[in-house]
């Protein structure tokens, strides 16, 4: 059989790689080998890991308090004081009309237009 050449150097490599918790894709490109080589390896070997246990997602603040307000952002993100406009809007619809303006605009001429109607609303 053809494939990669497994010899005392190469397997050593592979062990340290093995034992420090890699995953098998990120072996195979640090060794210039396939995924499955390696997989193939490990199993020939014996060697076994133990299932990786998933921790849940910790659950995030609820920035929509009202699903109906427009959720246009006011501000930077990163900073205190951010907030969405919150204003009525369409059923439907992500925006209040004002919003809905800058954000869906058909053409770039029409940008400089919108935008002074909207800031002007």
């Amino acid at each position: 059989m053809g494939g990669f050449d497994w010899n005392a150097e190469t397997l050593l490599e592979f062990k340290a790689l093995w034992d420090s918790g890699i995953v098998f894709s990120a072996i195979a490109r640090i060794m210039g080998t396939t995924k499955n080589t390696v997989i193939g390896k490990a199993h020939r070997e014996g060697w076994q890991r133990q299932p990786r246990r998933w921790q849940r997602a910790k659950p995030t603040p609820n920035l929509f308090p009202d699903k109906r307000g427009c959720s246009f952002g006011i501000g930077d993100p990163g900073e205190k004081g951010f907030r969405f406009c919150g204003e009525r809007t369409a059923p439907g619809a992500s925006f209040c009309e004002t919003h809905r303006r800058i954000c869906y605009v058909k053409r770039p001429v029409e940008l400089e237009r919108i935008t002074k109607i909207a800031l002007a609303g």
